[in-house]
């Protein structure tokens, strides 16, 4: 999905990081699964680790898509984002719900709030809250352009 393509009817994911909020295809997205440990700071800026397994990588996002060096406490559920040149890893959430047979009424972003950098073009409202539009790929961007 590029910044000017929106996709309709269909099953998406909804995600929450605290006050960040975004909707993606469910196909972008790999399985859901409860957090039992909170991740702890790996040594690599942006990257987590779980303290009881070395194999498993965590993300957590601020408001802004940023990546955090920590985990804050309430993300208590990860998604899979794909693989990073050959490496899981696993993005932490405040909240998450699938949404089978959704259809969003997608709005632009209004230019003004346009960032240069950020994925985020289109939004729909929820429970009075706006969510915003964003592709796997885009959050797979992230770590990519951050190194890890």
């Amino acid at each position: 999905m590029d910044h000017t393509t929106q996709p309709g009817h269909g099953q998406y994911i909804y995600l929450r990081a605290d006050n960040l909020r975004l909707l993606v295809p469910q196909e972008d997205m790999g399985e859901v699964e409860h957090l039992n440990i909170q991740p702890v700071a790996s040594g690599t800026p942006g990257l987590l680790a779980s303290p009881d397994d070395s194999e498993s990588c965590f993300i957590a996002l601020s408001d802004s898509m940023r990546l955090m060096d920590y985990c804050p406490d309430g993300r208590y559920v990860t998604t899979k984002l794909p693989p990073v040149e050959g490496m899981e890893i696993r993005c932490c959430w405040t909240e998450v719900h699938i949404l089978i047979d959704y259809q969003p009424h997608w709005q632009d972003v209004p230019e003004i709030l346009l960032l240069a950098d950020s994925p985020l073009r289109h939004f729909a409202i929820m429970n009075d809250q706006p969510v915003f539009l964003c592709a796997g790929q885009a959050l797979q961007n992230i770590v990519f352009r951050a190194g890890i």
